[in-house]
Protein backbone atom coordinates (compact mmCIF):
# COMPACT_ATOMS: atom_id res chain seq x y z
CA UNK A 1 0.00 0.00 0.00
CA UNK A 2 1.17 3.47 -0.65
CA UNK A 3 2.48 5.28 1.90
CA UNK A 4 0.02 8.37 1.28
CA UNK A 5 -2.72 8.63 -1.22
CA UNK A 6 -5.09 11.28 -2.52
CA UNK A 7 -8.04 10.50 -4.06
CA UNK A 8 -10.30 13.83 -5.48
CA UNK A 9 -13.69 13.96 -5.91
CA UNK A 10 -15.68 15.66 -8.21
CA UNK A 11 -15.83 19.68 -6.73
CA UNK A 12 -18.68 20.79 -5.42
CA UNK A 13 -20.93 23.16 -8.42
CA UNK A 14 -21.36 25.98 -6.18
CA UNK A 15 -18.38 27.67 -7.24
CA UNK A 16 -14.88 27.89 -8.21
CA UNK A 17 -13.14 28.88 -4.81
CA UNK A 18 -14.94 26.11 -3.03
CA UNK A 19 -12.08 23.33 -2.36
CA UNK A 20 -13.14 19.57 -3.14
CA UNK A 21 -13.68 16.55 -0.96
CA UNK A 22 -10.22 14.46 -0.20
CA UNK A 23 -9.54 11.45 1.34
CA UNK A 24 -6.00 11.51 2.46
CA UNK A 25 -4.43 8.69 3.71
CA UNK A 26 -1.94 9.78 6.96
CA UNK A 27 1.93 8.66 6.78
CA UNK A 28 4.48 7.48 9.34
CA UNK A 29 5.63 10.92 9.65
CA UNK A 30 2.22 12.48 10.09
CA UNK A 31 1.62 10.22 12.88
CA UNK A 32 0.72 11.69 16.42
CA UNK A 33 -0.18 15.01 15.13
CA UNK A 34 -3.75 15.87 16.81
CA UNK A 35 -6.29 16.62 14.08
CA UNK A 36 -7.24 19.92 14.93
CA UNK A 37 -3.66 20.68 13.87
CA UNK A 38 -3.23 18.91 11.01
CA UNK A 39 -6.47 20.77 9.50
CA UNK A 40 -5.13 24.06 9.99
CA UNK A 41 -1.70 22.70 7.87
CA UNK A 42 -3.93 21.44 5.35
CA UNK A 43 -6.81 25.05 5.26
CA UNK A 44 -3.90 27.85 5.66
CA UNK A 45 -6.57 30.04 4.42
CA UNK A 46 -9.11 28.83 6.69
CA UNK A 47 -10.03 30.81 9.97
CA UNK A 48 -9.31 28.29 13.17
CA UNK A 49 -13.24 28.95 14.38
CA UNK A 50 -14.27 27.54 10.76
CA UNK A 51 -12.06 24.01 11.29
CA UNK A 52 -12.82 23.62 14.84
CA UNK A 53 -16.83 23.76 13.54
CA UNK A 54 -16.03 21.60 10.17
CA UNK A 55 -14.87 19.21 13.18
CA UNK A 56 -18.02 19.76 15.57
CA UNK A 57 -20.42 19.33 12.54
CA UNK A 58 -19.03 16.04 11.65
CA UNK A 59 -17.58 17.22 8.61
CA UNK A 60 -14.29 16.04 8.86
CA UNK A 61 -13.97 11.94 9.29
CA UNK A 62 -11.50 9.73 10.22
CA UNK A 63 -11.84 5.74 9.25
CA UNK A 64 -15.79 7.41 8.19
CA UNK A 65 -16.02 8.32 12.06
CA UNK A 66 -16.78 11.63 14.01
CA UNK A 67 -13.59 12.29 15.71
CA UNK A 68 -12.76 15.31 18.51
CA UNK A 69 -10.37 17.96 18.05
CA UNK A 70 -7.82 16.38 20.69
CA UNK A 71 -7.91 12.57 17.94
CA UNK A 72 -4.53 11.91 17.44
CA UNK A 73 -3.73 10.13 13.82
CA UNK A 74 -2.09 6.94 13.43
CA UNK A 75 -0.73 5.77 10.15
CA UNK A 76 -2.98 4.40 7.69
CA UNK A 77 -6.16 6.50 8.89
CA UNK A 78 -7.90 7.71 6.43
CA UNK A 79 -9.21 11.36 6.57
CA UNK A 80 -12.19 13.35 4.69
CA UNK A 81 -11.12 16.32 4.27
CA UNK A 82 -14.80 18.30 3.37
CA UNK A 83 -15.34 20.62 0.68
CA UNK A 84 -14.94 24.38 2.32
CA UNK A 85 -15.61 27.77 0.45
CA UNK A 86 -12.66 29.95 1.01
CA UNK A 87 -14.18 34.01 1.19
CA UNK A 88 -10.89 36.18 -0.24
CA UNK A 89 -11.86 38.63 2.51
CA UNK A 90 -11.07 35.94 5.23
CA UNK A 91 -7.65 34.87 3.55
CA UNK A 92 -5.00 36.00 6.01
CA UNK A 93 -1.59 37.17 4.28
CA UNK A 94 1.17 35.25 3.09
CA UNK A 95 4.97 35.87 3.56
CA UNK A 96 6.37 38.19 1.23
CA UNK A 97 8.77 36.80 -2.27
CA UNK A 98 11.31 38.58 -0.42
CA UNK A 99 11.25 37.23 2.84
CA UNK A 100 10.92 33.57 1.00
CA UNK A 101 13.56 34.35 -1.30
CA UNK A 102 15.91 35.54 1.90
CA UNK A 103 15.18 32.58 3.80
CA UNK A 104 15.72 29.82 1.57
CA UNK A 105 19.25 31.62 0.37
CA UNK A 106 20.15 31.07 4.20
CA UNK A 107 19.95 27.34 3.98
CA UNK A 108 23.23 26.36 4.88
CA UNK A 109 22.68 22.08 4.82
CA UNK A 110 19.94 19.96 4.13
CA UNK A 111 18.99 16.48 3.63
CA UNK A 112 15.63 14.44 3.34
CA UNK A 113 15.32 15.17 6.97
CA UNK A 114 16.97 18.37 8.18
CA UNK A 115 17.23 21.93 7.28
CA UNK A 116 19.49 24.14 8.76
CA UNK A 117 19.21 28.16 8.47
CA UNK A 118 21.91 30.74 9.04
CA UNK A 119 19.02 32.86 10.48
CA UNK A 120 19.78 36.79 9.87
CA UNK A 121 19.33 38.82 12.54
CA UNK A 122 15.95 41.28 12.81
CA UNK A 123 14.01 38.05 11.33
CA UNK A 124 11.66 35.62 14.02
CA UNK A 125 11.49 31.92 13.92
CA UNK A 126 7.91 32.64 13.64
CA UNK A 127 4.81 34.94 13.89
CA UNK A 128 3.94 36.40 16.81
CA UNK A 129 4.20 39.34 19.21
CA UNK A 130 4.00 42.03 16.42
CA UNK A 131 5.37 39.72 13.47
CA UNK A 132 3.18 38.80 11.10
CA UNK A 133 5.52 36.00 9.52
CA UNK A 134 8.96 34.38 10.50
CA UNK A 135 11.07 31.63 9.42
CA UNK A 136 8.84 28.45 9.64
CA UNK A 137 6.12 30.69 7.55
CA UNK A 138 8.61 31.47 5.02
CA UNK A 139 9.56 28.09 4.58
CA UNK A 140 6.46 26.60 4.48
CA UNK A 141 5.42 29.06 1.81
CA UNK A 142 8.01 28.39 -0.08
CA UNK A 143 7.96 24.38 0.55
CA UNK A 144 4.17 23.87 0.57
CA UNK A 145 4.81 20.43 -0.24
CA UNK A 146 6.89 19.30 3.13
CA UNK A 147 6.42 19.05 6.91
CA UNK A 148 8.61 21.77 8.25
CA UNK A 149 8.77 22.30 12.36
CA UNK A 150 11.43 24.01 14.12
CA UNK A 151 13.46 22.24 16.44
CA UNK A 152 14.59 25.14 18.55
CA UNK A 153 14.50 28.63 18.43
CA UNK A 154 16.58 32.17 18.26
CA UNK A 155 15.21 35.53 19.56
CA UNK A 156 14.38 37.72 16.68
CA UNK A 157 17.94 39.76 16.92
CA UNK A 158 20.05 36.94 16.89
CA UNK A 159 21.37 35.22 14.08
CA UNK A 160 23.53 31.93 14.18
CA UNK A 161 22.27 28.53 12.61
CA UNK A 162 18.48 27.52 12.72
CA UNK A 163 17.04 23.54 12.73
CA UNK A 164 14.06 22.55 10.95
CA UNK A 165 12.87 19.40 10.86
CA UNK A 166 11.73 18.14 7.45
CA UNK A 167 9.87 15.29 9.41
CA UNK A 168 7.92 14.67 12.28
CA UNK A 169 10.03 11.42 13.21
CA UNK A 170 13.48 13.45 13.20
CA UNK A 171 12.40 16.05 15.51
CA UNK A 172 10.60 13.62 17.78
CA UNK A 173 14.19 11.62 17.43
CA UNK A 174 16.53 14.77 18.01
CA UNK A 175 14.42 15.00 21.70
CA UNK A 176 14.60 11.09 22.46
CA UNK A 177 18.82 10.26 22.74
CA UNK A 178 20.05 7.47 24.23
CA UNK A 179 23.09 8.52 26.25
CA UNK A 180 24.18 5.49 25.73
CA UNK A 181 25.36 5.94 22.50
CA UNK A 182 24.49 9.72 21.95
CA UNK A 183 25.88 10.92 25.45
CA UNK A 184 28.46 8.57 27.02
CA UNK A 185 31.29 11.46 26.17
CA UNK A 186 29.67 13.36 29.79
CA UNK A 187 30.93 10.65 31.66
CA UNK A 188 34.48 12.01 30.75
CA UNK A 189 35.96 8.61 30.85
CA UNK A 190 35.02 6.83 33.84
CA UNK A 191 31.71 5.71 34.97
CA UNK A 192 32.19 6.83 38.41
CA UNK A 193 30.82 10.25 36.76
CA UNK A 194 27.49 9.00 37.55
CA UNK A 195 27.45 8.32 41.02
CA UNK A 196 25.38 10.05 43.08
CA UNK A 197 28.37 10.04 45.51
CA UNK A 198 30.39 12.15 42.68
CA UNK A 199 27.55 14.56 42.00
CA UNK A 200 27.44 15.06 45.81
CA UNK A 201 31.69 15.70 45.87
CA UNK A 202 31.53 18.18 42.90
CA UNK A 203 28.88 20.05 43.75
CA UNK A 204 30.34 20.58 47.38
CA UNK A 205 33.68 21.64 45.81
CA UNK A 206 31.98 24.02 43.62
CA UNK A 207 30.46 25.37 46.96
CA UNK A 208 33.60 26.04 49.07
CA UNK A 209 35.30 27.49 46.13
CA UNK A 210 32.00 29.82 45.99
CA UNK A 211 32.00 30.62 49.30
CA UNK A 212 35.35 31.42 49.61
CA UNK A 213 35.84 29.98 53.41
CA UNK A 214 33.56 32.41 54.13
CA UNK A 215 30.31 31.25 56.51
CA UNK A 216 27.22 30.13 55.55
CA UNK A 217 25.47 28.72 58.18
CA UNK A 218 22.58 27.53 56.51
CA UNK A 219 23.52 26.02 52.87
CA UNK A 220 27.25 24.95 54.98
CA UNK A 221 24.95 22.72 57.09
CA UNK A 222 22.76 21.53 53.65
CA UNK A 223 26.71 20.54 52.56
CA UNK A 224 27.26 18.20 55.50
CA UNK A 225 24.14 16.91 55.50
CA UNK A 226 24.79 15.83 51.62
CA UNK A 227 28.34 14.44 52.30
CA UNK A 228 26.82 12.46 55.93
CA UNK A 229 23.51 11.00 54.02
CA UNK A 230 25.07 10.36 50.68
CA UNK A 231 25.87 6.64 51.35
CA UNK A 232 22.79 5.80 52.58
CA UNK A 233 21.20 6.75 49.28
CA UNK A 234 20.08 4.16 46.32
CA UNK A 235 20.00 6.27 43.08
CA UNK A 236 18.80 3.09 41.00
CA UNK A 237 20.29 3.11 37.35
CA UNK A 238 22.14 6.86 35.75
CA UNK A 239 20.14 8.49 32.91
CA UNK A 240 20.96 10.93 30.99
CA UNK A 241 19.95 14.35 32.92
CA UNK A 242 18.28 17.55 31.40
CA UNK A 243 20.34 19.80 34.45
CA UNK A 244 18.25 22.51 34.58
CA UNK A 245 14.31 20.97 34.06
CA UNK A 246 11.63 23.76 34.38
CA UNK A 247 8.55 25.24 32.05
CA UNK A 248 10.43 28.20 31.16
CA UNK A 249 13.44 26.28 29.39
CA UNK A 250 10.42 24.33 27.22
CA UNK A 251 8.86 25.17 23.92
CA UNK A 252 5.15 24.18 23.39
CA UNK A 253 3.37 23.59 20.01
CA UNK A 254 0.30 24.56 19.43
CA UNK A 255 -1.40 22.13 20.71
CA UNK A 256 0.59 22.88 24.14
CA UNK A 257 2.56 19.48 24.07
CA UNK A 258 6.00 20.13 24.79
CA UNK A 259 8.01 20.17 21.69
CA UNK A 260 11.94 21.04 22.10
CA UNK A 261 13.44 20.88 26.05
CA UNK A 262 16.25 23.31 25.99
CA UNK A 263 19.49 24.87 28.07
CA UNK A 264 20.94 21.77 28.32
CA UNK A 265 24.89 23.37 29.09
CA UNK A 266 24.65 21.46 32.88
CA UNK A 267 23.23 18.40 31.37
CA UNK A 268 25.40 15.08 32.60
CA UNK A 269 24.29 11.12 33.60
CA UNK A 270 23.32 10.79 36.96
CA UNK A 271 19.99 9.74 39.17
CA UNK A 272 16.67 10.64 37.60
CA UNK A 273 15.61 12.10 40.76
CA UNK A 274 18.25 14.84 40.38
CA UNK A 275 16.30 16.37 37.74
CA UNK A 276 12.68 15.47 39.27
CA UNK A 277 13.95 17.38 42.66
CA UNK A 278 15.35 20.22 40.58
CA UNK A 279 12.14 20.58 38.58
CA UNK A 280 9.72 20.44 42.16
CA UNK A 281 12.19 22.80 43.84
CA UNK A 282 12.16 25.41 41.19
CA UNK A 283 8.57 24.86 41.19
CA UNK A 284 8.22 25.54 45.08
CA UNK A 285 10.86 28.16 44.14
CA UNK A 286 8.16 30.10 41.67
CA UNK A 287 4.74 29.21 43.77
CA UNK A 288 4.71 28.38 47.62
CA UNK A 289 7.91 29.83 48.59
CA UNK A 290 6.76 33.51 47.59
CA UNK A 291 3.57 33.12 47.94
CA UNK A 292 1.87 32.87 44.51
CA UNK A 293 -0.54 30.27 43.88
CA UNK A 294 -0.58 27.62 41.24
CA UNK A 295 -2.63 28.33 38.29
CA UNK A 296 -5.32 26.29 38.15
CA UNK A 297 -4.82 22.75 36.87
CA UNK A 298 -1.32 23.00 37.68
CA UNK A 299 0.23 19.88 39.34
CA UNK A 300 1.52 19.81 42.72
CA UNK A 301 4.19 17.87 44.03
CA UNK A 302 2.45 14.68 45.19
CA UNK A 303 0.96 14.71 41.63
CA UNK A 304 4.02 15.22 39.69
CA UNK A 305 5.81 12.88 41.58
CA UNK A 306 3.23 10.19 40.86
CA UNK A 307 3.10 11.18 37.21
CA UNK A 308 6.37 10.77 37.15
CA UNK A 309 6.58 7.41 38.39
CA UNK A 310 4.05 6.04 36.25
CA UNK A 311 5.02 6.83 33.11
CA UNK A 312 8.35 6.37 33.96
CA UNK A 313 8.15 3.14 35.99
CA UNK A 314 10.89 4.83 38.03
CA UNK A 315 10.13 4.93 41.71
CA UNK A 316 11.39 7.73 43.24
CA UNK A 317 13.44 6.83 46.61
CA UNK A 318 15.53 9.59 48.41
CA UNK A 319 13.91 12.10 47.00
CA UNK A 320 14.23 14.59 49.95
CA UNK A 321 18.07 14.48 49.51
CA UNK A 322 17.71 15.33 46.14
CA UNK A 323 15.01 18.40 47.48
CA UNK A 324 18.19 19.86 49.66
CA UNK A 325 20.82 18.85 46.81
CA UNK A 326 19.24 20.83 44.30
CA UNK A 327 18.25 23.47 46.71
CA UNK A 328 22.38 24.08 47.03
CA UNK A 329 23.09 24.18 43.83
CA UNK A 330 20.25 26.94 43.57
CA UNK A 331 21.49 29.03 46.16
CA UNK A 332 25.05 28.08 45.73
CA UNK A 333 24.17 30.49 42.52
CA UNK A 334 23.02 32.96 44.53
CA UNK A 335 26.16 33.72 46.25
CA UNK A 336 27.46 33.96 43.15
CA UNK A 337 25.33 36.20 41.84
CA UNK A 338 25.33 38.39 45.28
CA UNK A 339 29.51 38.50 44.98
CA UNK A 340 28.78 39.53 41.38
CA UNK A 341 26.31 42.88 42.55
CA UNK A 342 28.90 43.47 45.16
CA UNK A 343 31.81 43.52 42.66
CA UNK A 344 29.51 46.04 40.17
CA UNK A 345 28.59 48.59 43.04
CA UNK A 346 25.27 47.22 42.78
CA UNK A 347 25.37 45.56 46.33
CA UNK A 348 27.37 46.63 49.67
CA UNK A 349 30.12 44.30 50.49
CA UNK A 350 27.78 43.22 53.79
CA UNK A 351 25.37 42.49 51.52
CA UNK A 352 23.47 39.25 52.70
CA UNK A 353 21.66 38.29 49.72
CA UNK A 354 23.82 35.13 49.62
CA UNK A 355 22.68 34.38 53.14
CA UNK A 356 19.02 35.53 53.41
CA UNK A 357 16.72 34.42 50.09
CA UNK A 358 14.25 32.42 49.71
CA UNK A 359 16.14 29.44 49.03
CA UNK A 360 17.82 29.40 51.73
CA UNK A 361 14.45 29.75 53.46
CA UNK A 362 13.22 26.67 51.43
CA UNK A 363 16.97 24.86 52.91
CA UNK A 364 16.17 26.00 56.57
CA UNK A 365 12.70 24.43 56.55
CA UNK A 366 13.89 21.34 55.02
CA UNK A 367 17.06 21.08 57.68
CA UNK A 368 14.94 22.40 61.04
CA UNK A 369 17.00 25.31 61.07
CA UNK A 370 15.37 28.80 61.71
CA UNK A 371 13.87 30.98 58.68
CA UNK A 372 15.77 33.86 57.31
CA UNK A 373 14.10 37.03 56.64
CA UNK A 374 14.96 37.92 53.45
CA UNK A 375 17.68 40.47 52.50
CA UNK A 376 16.52 43.84 51.39
CA UNK A 377 19.23 43.57 48.32
CA UNK A 378 17.33 40.19 47.52
CA UNK A 379 14.38 41.33 47.43
CA UNK A 380 15.63 44.39 45.09
CA UNK A 381 17.06 41.56 42.77
CA UNK A 382 14.37 39.09 42.79
CA UNK A 383 11.24 41.51 43.02
CA UNK A 384 9.46 38.69 45.10
CA UNK A 385 6.67 39.88 47.50
CA UNK A 386 7.90 41.49 50.78
CA UNK A 387 5.75 39.00 52.92
CA UNK A 388 5.95 35.74 51.54
CA UNK A 389 3.57 32.73 52.49
CA UNK A 390 5.49 29.98 54.81
CA UNK A 391 4.67 26.51 53.20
Amino acid sequence: MRDMKEEIAAPARIGAAKSPIILRTITEQEAGQRIDNFLMRHFKSVPRSRVYRLLRKGEVRVNKKRVDAEYRMAAGDEVRLPPVRIDSSEEPGRPSSSLQELIEKAVIFQDKHLLVINKPPGVAVHGGSGMSFGVIEALRASRPRETLELVHRLDRDTSGCLCVARDRATLVALHALEWETTHEFLLDGDPANADVKTHVRELASWYRWSTAEREFPITDAAVDYLEREVARVDAGAPVLLWGDPRVGNMIFAEDHTVAAALDFETAMIGPAARDVAHWLVFDQFQTDAVGIDRLPGWPDRATTISRYESLSERPLGNLEFFDVMESLFMATTLIRQADARVAKGLAPPETRMGHDNTVTQMLARALGLPVPALSPDYLAHRGVPTNPRTP
